[in-house]
């Protein structure tokens, strides 16, 4: 009996060891961070041809490499004329809510009262920005290519506004890069507009 005990007990002694070595490196593999691979969704073959597809279709409007960053970013179903014209879409409307954002914060610290005021204006600005953004979506999807180019230039004289506030008096806008980049996105749009169908 006392053989069993001692057998036990060195048993359970053993299991406690094996369980405390094991245990912390199985652990440590469980709260290591995953790094998610387009590979594991069985994507990885159709990545490099969707990007030379992306780069074709790109590669007809003023800014390519803006054009490949926003479609890539934001696309969503098959690529085709307008599934990338609705990613520009949606790519430029983030980036403007965020730039009204900015705008609201500068306005709220600004001490000069014109500069308050261009950026309240280009605040306004952007809500309108994202007001022909909605309208042109509907047009991508109504395949009304006339109005769609209509509403996307309305969107670049939009940001040259807001920048316009701030040269007419002797500055430079705070915002002038995000508008810039914004109105990339949208002169690529009414490139690839030209191949909606």
């Amino acid at each position: 009996m006392a053989h069993l005990s001692s057998s036990l007990l060195l048993l359970v002694a053993a299991s406690a060891v094996m369980i405390l070595t094991v245990a912390p490196q199985a652990d440590a593999r469980r709260h290591k961070p995953h790094r998610f691979s387009l590979h594991h969704q069985n994507l990885g073959s159709s990545l490099p041809f969707l990007g030379v597809q992306i780069n074709g279709l790109c590669r007809s409007t003023d800014y390519p490499d803006v054009c490949v960053s926003a479609v890539s970013s934001s696309l969503l179903g098959p690529l085709s004329p307008a599934t990338a014209i609705i990613s520009t879409i949606r790519a430029i409307d983030l980036k403007a809510k965020a730039a009204r954002g900015v705008s609201l914060q500068l306005a709220a610290r600004a001490t000069d009262k014109m500069t308050r005021e261009n950026l309240k204006n280009c605040a306004e600005i952007y809500s309108d920005v994202s007001f022909n953004l909605a309208k042109s979506l509907a047009n991508v999807r109504s395949r009304d290519r006339n109005v769609l180019n209509v509403n996307l230039s309305a969107v670049i004289d939009d940001f040259e506004t807001c920048n316009d506030g701030f040269v007419e008096n002797g500055t430079r806008s705070p915002l002038a890069a995000q508008n810039d980049a914004m109105r990339k996105m949208a002169s690529n749009g009414l490139a690839l507009a030209e191949k909606l169908k």
